[in-house]
């Protein structure tokens, strides 16, 4: 990939990137697994928030599956003072660059929906911040459509669509919760 002027950029079959701006490394084995929780804990207590933008969107991801939503949501803060209004940010030889905002999206979507260890966690990193929140069709792993809401800080309802006909735990963060068909 190379800069033809200001507003073109250029790739080529062969072209690499000269740095390596992926520091995260997926694990698809994090399912309730604490020694993967202990390392997320330890890693977003010791991020390098100098780097570009996508240690913020890493560290929200992370707070957000281990329920700390206020947390989650500082790391995503950070992250607006890098973005354009066109949503990119740019980094090495002012390159822009699309994938650290969307996985911004993904942060938001983490701190409302998750899906592991068999169940759907509805509003699981909720921040303080946002009393009020409400979701429609939000999509979960499995074919499942959420919609949900929350007032006050307290889970209101939640109803789940299954599209493949299929079921799932839910944990709906509901005080006196009871199954409806």
């Amino acid at each position: 990939m190379y800069k033809l002027d200001d507003q073109t950029l250029r790739w080529d079959v062969g072209c690499s990137a000269a740095h390596d701006h992926r520091p995260f490394e997926e694990d698809d084995q994090t399912e309730g697994n604490p020694a993967v929780l202990n390392r997320g804990r330890h890693f977003i207590g010791h991020l390098r928030l100098e780097l570009p933008a996508n240690p913020f969107t890493g560290g929200s991801c992370m707070a957000a599956l281990l329920g700390d939503g206020d947390r989650a949501l500082r790391f995503l803060n950070g992250l607006k003072s890098f973005l354009t209004p066109n949503t990119f940010y740019y980094e090495i030889d002012n390159l822009p660059v699309m994938e650290t905002p969307l996985h911004g999206a993904t942060s938001m979507q983490e701190m409302l929906l998750q899906r592991w260890d068999g169940r759907l966690r509805i509003f699981p990193a909720v921040p303080s911040e946002w009393p009020d929140v409400q979701i429609h069709h939000l999509r979960g792993e499995g074919a499942f459509l959420v919609s949900a809401r929350r007032e006050h800080g307290k889970t209101q309802w939640v109803l789940v669509h299954s599209e493949c006909g299929g079921s799932v735990e839910v944990q709906p963060q509901l005080a006196n919760a009871q199954g409806c068909l």
